[in-house]
């Protein structure tokens, strides 16, 4: 019971169902997700080892760039999936965050469903160079 306990404590934060609505749908770097969100860096980034610490999300390094994806192996989270999906979409601060991602300059082509993909995304374009 504990394990579960963690994970709807984890579902309990407004700013981390946010975060997790995004991963839903693709893996993101801190970077995306700030420039989604438009949250600042740090509190981006504690909410995120909040989430990692639980397993709930699983992180790598590219270069500067730290990436989080959602743990698919997590039996909570698999099973929580479609009700996350559901009411994200039900509820206006969500569809206003997803919206934000096709006009990103990385775009809607890097969104991938939760089953999409098994790797790291590819980095955005580089803009100049």
């Amino acid at each position: 019971m504990s394990e579960l306990s963690e994970v709807f404590k984890a579902l309990a934060d407004p700013t981390r169902l946010r975060i997790l609505n995004l991963l839903l749908r693709s893996p993101f770097c801190v970077c995306e997700l700030e420039e989604t969100l438009g949250l600042p860096q740090p509190l981006l980034s504690r909410h995120l080892s909040y989430l990692r610490n639980r397993a709930l999300v699983e992180s790598w390094r590219e270069g500067m760039r730290v990436n989080y994806k959602l743990n698919r192996e997590h039996k909570y989270l698999n099973q929580l999936h479609a009700f996350l999906a559901r009411a994200s979409a039900d509820d206006a601060i969500g569809r206003s965050d997803v919206a934000k991602l096709s006009k990103l300059p990385f775009g809607p082509a890097k969104v991938r469903p939760w089953g999409g993909g098994g790797g790291p995304p590819p980095p955005p374009p580089r803009i100049g160079g």
